[in-house]
């Protein structure tokens, strides 16, 4: 089972091989060029329409705050407790009004001196690493103007970097440092500043980790992040800091790493970073053929990020899911496949659904194909030629159970405008068809241009991956280039 499953998969040349060619159509376009994508993520393909509503607590706008005011707390963070000269600043301020309305009493008076100097946190550095939590946060609704955001965030928060002070910046300029490296920002240079760090910041462990972690010291990193207790963290950098260590977890931890995911969604809802958990939720899901897992995970992805830039790579690994488990005979829900795809945009709902029409010919899913290929799928295709490939995948996959009627519909089925490798499927389905009525000899077959097809009796499976094997094999060296 698992050398056909390994053999399988190469054979995915839909959901693996054109979607990412869409990943590089209009929304990939956009992305492409401007800054290193956020937590490692790969480059996916953006939504239409922002439907998206934010999480419960998610800022939508940010108030400017008034001069000397506090900013807004960043995504997802603690609602912070105010620095040591805030403190003695309130205190100053609910004495000082004491002894104008307490009257009498040593509290009345003598009121404690006001505090002069300014406090450094959430005045700059913090406000420039809260705008590029924000538009990476936007990027996961799928908005147009993310990227151009990201860019500008991550230039502004450079400029502000050469007049950084590491040795008296205070705690949540530096979480901030550590957020802005773990989300995407450039290590180059932060080495010796962090280094810089007084020893006495419980945070210097963690930049250290951090910095570790995003330039490949993955071992250095494990021994610096692994123990690190979350809950004295901001929720902005603990989120990032679990998405890391879900990459550290030894690969074969799978409900380790899912713990670690789960964790960072939780940290960070309705942000970038709950969306690139459950993508990986997803994946892991199909790694350990989690069925129930990647159910799950699936429908929370597309039910809260139907127009993420990054859908892209979730489409992939949801595809190759829905074939395995089909394979592996736990079938996902067909409703399931049937909401993703009204919620896809046309081009992108489209060519899903003639891939996986294609793929599940080659494979020998025929409930499947039945499924994908039927008449009210017409609504994502495009033409008549969409209509044409669609109505040849739905007649090869019958050609076993029901060889005359696949006969009598390959025969008065158009070629024009087909692809060369569905021309050539039809060629061979149709003497699939002949030999099964027995109006044709299977040597004879075999002899020609097309692949041999195996004796009638063969499962359908088999039958279906000899088809397809010879016919597809330059097909396949390029999807796997």
């Amino acid at each position: 089972m698992k050398f056909r499953i390994a053999i399988s998969r190469k054979v995915l040349l839909g959901v693996a091989g054109a979607l990412l060619v869409l990943g590089g159509g209009a929304g990939g376009a956009v992305y492409m060029g401007y800054v290193s994508l956020p937590f490692g993520e790969s480059l996916g393909l953006r939504g239409s329409v922002d439907e998206t509503p934010p999480a419960h607590g998610e800022q939508t706008t940010e108030a400017k705050p008034a001069e000397g005011g506090h900013a807004p707390a960043a995504e997802g963070d603690h609602a912070a407790a105010p620095a040591e000269g805030e403190q003695a600043a309130a205190a100053g301020e609910h004495g000082a009004a004491g002894g104008e309305h307490g009257g009498g009493g040593e509290a009345g008076a003598a009121a404690l001196p006001a505090v002069t100097y300014e406090i450094p946190p959430r005045s700059d550095f913090n406000s420039k690493v809260r705008d590029l939590m924000k538009a990476q946060s936007a990027a996961a609704t799928g908005a147009v103007g993310p990227v151009t955001s990201q860019r500008e965030a991550i230039s502004k928060i450079q400029i502000a970097l050469q007049t950084f002070d590491p040795k008296t910046a205070h705690q949540e300029e530096l979480e901030s440092l550590g957020i802005y490296l773990l989300s995407g920002g450039n290590p180059r240079g932060l080495a010796g500043m962090i280094e810089e760090v007084p020893s006495v910041s419980p945070i210097k462990k963690i930049l250290r980790g951090a910095h570790d972690y995003v330039t490949g010291d993955t071992e250095k990193a494990k021994a610096l992040l692994m123990d690190v207790d979350l809950s004295t963290l901001s929720q902005g950098l603990a989120a990032r800091l679990s998405l890391a260590q879900a990459a550290m977890i030894d690969p074969k931890d799978f409900a380790g790493q899912a713990v670690a995911l789960k964790r960072a969604a939780g940290y960070a809802p309705g942000t970038l970073v709950e969306e690139a958990a459950y993508r990986r939720l997803v994946a892991l899901a199909m790694k350990s053929e989690d069925q129930r897992a990647f159910v799950h995970s699936s429908r929370r992805y597309i039910r809260r990020f139907p127009n993420s830039l990054y859908i892209g790579e979730f489409l992939q690994n949801y595809g190759q899911g829905l074939l395995m488990f089909e394979e592996m005979q736990k079938p996902l829900p067909r409703a399931d496949l049937d909401r993703l795809l009204h919620i896809l945009p046309h081009e992108t709902a489209r060519t899903l659904v003639l891939e996986l029409g294609k793929q599940t010919v080659k494979r020998g899913l025929r409930d499947l194909c039945l499924h994908v290929t039927r008449q009210d799928y017409v609504q994502y295709l495009s033409d008549e030629t969409d209509v044409r490939r669609q109505r040849l995948y739905g007649l090869a996959c019958n050609v076993v159970e029901d060889p005359e009627a696949a006969k009598v519909g390959l025969t008065s089925l158009e070629e024009q405008g087909l692809p060369p490798e569905d021309t050539a499927l039809k060629a061979d389905a149709l003497r699939l068809a002949e030999a099964m009525l027995g109006e044709t000899q299977a040597p004879q077959i075999g002899q020609s241009a097309g692949p041999e097809l195996p004796d009638a009796d063969t499962s359908a499976t088999e039958v279906s991956a000899a088809q397809q094997l010879q016919a597809s094999e330059e097909l396949l060296k390029e999807a796997l280039q």
